[in-house]
């Protein structure tokens, strides 16, 4: 991997990947009511759908966590992009956990 290309992995995969995941959240949201599985009673009364929307985001956060453990060493960048990039996946991380969190507790497909 290039310098380049590495600084960019750095500095933009932790915001790369929540808008991933909100993508993904959005469209299993959309599919999910839909197909009726907000309705649906899953295993303990959770609606698959919940499940579903409760997993990706967790999935997410554990990739930008996985991300900030590799860079906490800096990951062979200079060390104030290095700090950048590890403020910056944090950030990242505190965004997956507060917009995510409502996925948890609103009623589905009002």
């Amino acid at each position: 991997m290039s310098a380049g290309t590495r600084i960019l992995v750095a500095i933009a995969g932790g915001f790369t990947l929540w808008a991933l995941v909100f993508t993904a959240v959005y469209a299993g949201h959309a599919t999910g009511c839909e197909i009726g599985w907000g309705l649906a009673s899953g295993p303990g009364g959770i609606a698959p759908l919940r499940m579903v929307l409760v997993l990706i985001p967790l999935a997410g956060l554990g990739l930008t966590l996985a991300g900030l453990w590799l860079l906490r060493r800096g990951a062979g960048l200079a060390p104030r992009l290095a700090t950048t990039a590890q403020l910056l996946t944090a950030a990242a991380a505190v965004a997956t956990v507060y917009n995510f969190t409502f996925v948890a507790i609103l009623p589905l497909c009002a």
